[in-house]
């Protein structure tokens, strides 16, 4: 017996490897279809949950030292870099738990916006927020938006926050 063999023309060809091609491409996006669905498949169905932010009071920038809404208060200016302030900052969170202590608030130098603020020498000038440098740790005592006092010697610090 003789095979006969079908000849096509050049257009039926290209139709032919066309619907190959088509079909190979479904039966990809058909198995990836399957595969994700097995594999991402949820029991449950998706729960929106609220989370509620947060605002953190008690850390401030430099930048708003003179702004805030209380009449009388401290701001303790400290870098978290320095491992010998931890002690200082103890007893600024045990100052903070009296009753009848002024508000204290954080701020610290290492942090990106305050870097601007710390320099080698102490610098206290009231008339622009932007010329005061703290060249270590520091108490400032704040009256009505207006400084009071600079305390950088630490053992007066802890005096202040006992």
């Amino acid at each position: 017996m003789v095979k006969k063999e079908k000849y096509y023309s050049e257009e039926q060809q290209e139709i032919r490897s066309f619907v190959k091609i088509l079909s190979i491409l479904v039966i990809i996006f058909l198995g990836l279809y399957l595969l994700t669905s097995k594999v991402f498949d949820k029991k449950e169905p998706y729960k929106r949950t609220n989370n509620e932010g947060q605002v953190q009071y008690n850390e401030i920038a430099i930048g708003t030292l003179l702004n805030r809404a209380d009449d009388e208060y401290y701001v303790l200016v400290y870098d978290s870099n320095k491992s010998e302030q931890i002690y200082l900052l103890n007893k600024a969170s045990s100052y903070k738990s009296n009753e009848n202590s002024l508000p204290l608030y954080m701020a610290d130098l290492s942090l990106e916006f305050n870097k601007q603020f710390m320099g080698d020498v102490s610098n206290y000038k009231e008339d622009s927020i932007e010329d005061i440098k703290f060249k270590d740790v520091t108490l400032v005592k704040i009256k009505k938006g207006k400084i009071i006092k600079f305390i950088e010697d630490k053992d007066l610090i802890e005096q202040a926050l006992s």
